[in-house]
């Protein structure tokens, strides 16, 4: 799953980024903003890549990249 995407870290720039989202089921894309604050286990982020340009953007990528199982 997620193919592309950096697995745990953070990201090093704010924006809009596709992510992996774990809250202790089925892990799921979405897009999240970043914006230098809080990014680790507690909102859930396992896996990450961008920024892009918009949440529609990332939520693209995200989900093209993690088909449901």
């Amino acid at each position: 799953m997620a193919d592309g995407m950096t697995w745990g870290g953070a990201p090093t720039a704010p924006g809009w980024y596709a992510v992996v989202v774990d809250y202790g089921r089925l892990p799921f894309p979405a897009a999240r903003r970043w914006d230098g604050a809080l990014w680790d286990d507690e909102r859930g982020i396992r896996a990450f890549d961008g920024p892009h340009h918009s949440a529609d953007a990332a939520l693209d990528w995200a989900m093209e990249r993690c088909p449901e199982d």
